[in-house]
């Protein structure tokens, strides 16, 4: 199967884009990642510590790996939210979940390549496993990774995201996207928490999304006092990148209308069992009730 097919075939099954690398030990990737967690900059997100070799070594986590299929599945830049006090989710979330949207598509998708690889080995990924999505995404063609560390695609800017397949078979190899960025610092200037230090550097410390999303601890005021609305992730370094300006109007299958219908008193009131009901096929059903609670307590103005 070529690599045209497969990307015909990743179009059809719903994704805005595909892109082919080929499975090898990324170098200049692993140095950025241990110079990242010596920094402290990985906050108390102690996994990032662990399986680092399977992170920068798609041979540890498939034996005999070739090739990796890297997919996008874009989602809207505009705030679909329909009350403008509700507590603000990020748009990424503004979906079903994507871990279970895109390896499902994925898991179709390898199906489809089983005909011409009767012995295919694989493995699914979509930021849930030891693997750097955004560098793979690199590797295959699909963007460069932009001063805010988020992976820009020159048509789809970067509201996306991102999963994969590992193969253990060759395939045509795409060619990486040089750095497009230029001058421009508009992401670092926009971090309402100035978590991004500089170009290319994020401190998961000073980050809202990292506060709201991944820590288990109580959010510090420094940050609570700059949150806003901001109740599940931040999309302030997204909003303000040019290659987010012009994209494109796109097919959606995945969004989550149960939860961008939900007004700021149901927030407010939600109990436990609303909470599981609600958000059981969203991306906010990882805070558990508790850090749910957590958040709102530091939204303004709901």
């Amino acid at each position: 199967m070529t690599g045209l097919q497969i990307k015909q075939i990743s179009k059809e099954l719903g994704f805005h884009a595909c892109g082919i690398a080929r499975a090898e030990k990324l170098i200049a990737e692993s140095d950025y990642l241990h110079s990242w967690i010596d920094k402290g900059f990985h906050a108390d997100m102690q996994f990032m510590q662990r399986d680092i070799e399977k992170r920068i070594n798609p041979t540890r986590v498939l034996n005999n790996a070739k090739s990796i299929i890297m997919v996008l599945q874009a989602y809207p830049k505009q705030n679909l939210q329909i009350d403008p006090k509700a507590p603000m989710v990020a748009r990424y979330a503004q979906t079903n979940d994507y871990h279970i949207t895109i390896k499902d598509k994925l898991v179709k998708l390898v199906e489809l390549l089983k005909p011409d690889y009767p012995t295919l080995n694989y493995f699914v990924f979509s930021d849930s496993s030891p693997v750097m999505d955004i560098a793979w995404a690199h590797c295959a063609g699909l963007g460069w990774v932009g001063k805010n560390t988020l992976l820009i695609h020159p048509e789809l800017g970067s509201y996306f995201n991102i999963g994969g397949i590992i193969v253990d078979v060759d395939l045509e190899y795409d060619i990486p996207i040089p750095d497009a960025c230029g001058a421009c610092m508009k992401c670092v200037s926009a971090c309402p928490t100035k978590a991004i230090l500089s170009a290319y550097k994020l401190d998961a410390r000073s980050c809202i999304s990292y506060h709201t999303v991944e820590s288990k601890g109580d959010i510090p005021h420094e940050i609570s006092n700059k949150m806003g609305q901001r109740f599940f992730g931040c999309d302030s370094c997204q909003e303000v990148c040019p290659y987010n300006k012009e994209i494109p109007e796109l097919n959606y299958d995945h969004l989550n209308e149960a939860m961008l219908s939900l007004t700021c008193t149901e927030w407010l009131t939600m109990t436990e069992t609303d909470f599981k009901n609600k958000f059981m096929n969203s991306p906010i059903a990882r805070l558990k009730y508790l850090r749910f609670k957590r958040n709102l307590k530091h939204i303004a103005g709901c």
